[in-house]
């Protein structure tokens, strides 16, 4: 067993040491980003010894204040790959111990357990080597736990801010939950190595998994990975995160953040949406420095912007926000511009709980984005076409003041309720969201046919009759069965329903009869009269809500045809 003694280069010689020592060279710290990792490598090195005890200075260089020896210690103490970490360690120096302790928070070691100092102005080496042999404590009897009790670790001080700091923290307590720390460069040797992060995992173990094929997502889709952090090893991460997952293509904004305007970061995330066509957005909110201004407003913020940008190209798009903020007004601000989940990047948390969310908003946004998007496009593609059409003046008008209101705002309803109907189903806060939005949608089939079919008589007295608004003629009857279409005079008296008026006017207005669309006008009629109004026994099973948990392809199928006959429905009038 080696008593050890550690030495810088300047003190080299200084003084005259012992036999009793065993003594080792340590180059004298920079106190530069790097400094942990040299201490690390450094102290691993002398893990092929056996050693009994260290004797080493609070200090290693000539700024006294930096206290680099004491910086060493806590390293023995907090780095777990070390055999001999909890071997007495005996400090020297030429101050008193009061004094020390008021210089730096780093010098509570020296009033820890199996710790020593030495003022060496007062005591000689010999009197160090008497104080050794007279040290009767066992390895077996340190208590690590008082060791923690006495000190505190702060951040470093060249951190951004505290955002920066609980960025690298999730990151290296979520790698090392998933076990592939050792496969990412930038967490092994950047980040573990840090005194202050060595510290945060003492008092916050992490529990690793038994297998990492619980992480596999079975959806399919593309995720973009917007974070300027990406390259400190979270692009790294989520590579490893999707590698049991044969369906997922990830890709990443991979430009230089920290040269780019924030309007030039804007425009580069804008053009990579565009082009890369994500399915689930991963953003994290702060991407630039004017994040961090204090005073900045939540709807000025780099990722809400974005945030913004993406739901004005497709609102089917899923974004989950991974930040490291805690705000809550951040929060509320990600909601209000369509945030679709929320990940808070920290190591003090329930890590595996962290982790399993985040599988869980990527699975269900992969699988809300699968319908979302094909219906988004196609309602905007809708909406243009309504804003293009000219609606014509109409030639009955039984109450002049109603129907000129009516006529006025026809378009923005129609348009309101085609994006009330996505923005409903896009909203899983509401319940029975999925059959609300039929309803929503089934209202402007409702609407149109108002407007173009004039009604008149009662129906107790059968003597209802219906005329084409723009030219009084009657309107007749088209009905299909098993897709064999009739087209029949209506009689007075006889009455049409919904989907026979939103039939009679598209072969109006377009003068065919498809069979497409006819029948998914009458499927969702048959959901809406059977299922969301008059619910069936024979139906219970079939509501969308229903599909949705249990029979995705079934639900994704009637979803988006119910959409597409309202679609293609409006865009018959342009």
């Amino acid at each position: 067993m080696k008593n050890i003694i550690l030495v810088s280069d300047m003190m080299d010689n200084e003084y005259p040491l012992p036999d009793f020592f065993d003594k080792e060279k340590i180059a004298t710290p920079n106190f530069d980003e790097e400094i942990d990792s040299a201490i690390t490598n450094y102290l691993t090195n002398l893990n092929n010894k056996e050693i009994s005890s260290i004797t080493l200075p609070v200090n290693l260089s000539q700024n006294f204040l930096e206290l680099s020896g004491i910086r060493v210690g806590h390293h023995i103490r907090l780095t777990k790959e070390l055999k001999y970490r909890k071997v007495p360690l005996i400090f020297y120096g030429s101050l008193e111990l009061e004094t020390l302790a008021k210089i730096s928070p780093l010098s509570s070691i020296l009033f820890t357990p199996n710790v020593y100092y030495v003022n060496i102005s007062r005591y000689s080496f010999e009197d160090i080597v008497k104080y050794i042999n007279a040290i009767s404590l066992s390895l077996n009897d340190f208590d690590f736990n008082k060791y923690l009790d006495f000190v505190r670790i702060e951040p470093p001080a060249n951190y951004q801010s505290h955002h920066s700091v609980d960025n690298e923290i999730a990151l290296i307590e979520w790698s090392k939950y998933l076990r592939c720390d050792n496969q990412i460069v930038e967490v092994k040797e950047n980040l573990k190595n840090g005194l202050y992060f060595k510290y945060h995992s003492v008092l916050n173990p992490v529990e690793s998994p038994e297998t990492g094929t619980q992480f596999e997502i079975t959806e399919k889709g593309n995720i973009l990975l917007i974070d300027d952090e990406w390259e400190k090893g979270w692009k790294d991460f989520y590579n490893y995160f999707f590698h049991y997952s044969g369906q997922i293509w990830l890709d990443t904004l991979s430009i230089d953040f920290k040269s780019l305007s924030q309007t030039e970061i804007i425009q580069e995330a804008k053009n990579k949406i565009e082009t890369f066509k994500p399915d689930v957005i991963l953003l994290d909110l702060r991407l630039c420095d004017i994040d961090f201004e204090d005073e900045l407003p939540s709807n000025k913020l780099t990722g809400i912007q974005i945030l913004d940008i993406v739901k004005n190209i497709n609102k089917g798009i899923q974004v989950i926000i991974t930040t490291a903020s805690n705000k809550v007004w951040n929060f509320e601000a990600a909601k209000k511009y369509g945030a679709n989940g929320y990940i808070i990047k920290r190591g003090i948390s329930n890590i595996k709980e962290d982790i399993k969310n985040l599988k869980t908003l990527i699975e269900e946004g992969l699988k809300r984005s699968s319908f979302l998007k094909i219906i988004n496009q196609k309602l905007k593609a809708a909406i243009q076409c309504w804003d293009n059409y000219k609606i014509h003046q109409r030639r009955n008008l039984t109450d002049q003041m109603h129907d000129t209101l009516w006529h006025a705002n026809l378009k923005l309803q129609i348009k309101d309720f085609l994006n009330n109907a996505f923005d409903t189903i896009n909203n899983d806060e509401i319940q029975e969201r999925f059959t609300i939005s039929i309803l929503l949608l089934y209202r402007v089939i409702e609407m149109l046919n108002e407007f173009f079919i004039v009604e008149e008589g009662t129906y107790f007295k059968k003597d209802i009759s219906y005329k084409f608004d723009i030219d009084d003629q009657p309107v007749p009857r088209i009905s299909f069965n098993t897709g064999n279409y009739n087209i029949e005079t209506l009689s007075k008296g006889k009455t049409l329903s919904t989907k026979e008026k939103a039939y009679a006017i598209y072969h109006k207005y377009k003068n065919v009869t498809p069979k497409d669309l006819f029948k998914m006008i009458n499927n969702l009629t048959e959901y809406r009269n059977k299922v969301a109004i008059h619910p069936d026994k024979r139906f219970k099973e079939e509501s969308l809500e229903y599909l949705f948990e249990n029979k995705f392809d079934d639900f994704k199928r009637i979803i988006v045809n119910h959409f597409n006959a309202v679609m293609n429905y409006v865009n018959s009038f342009n």
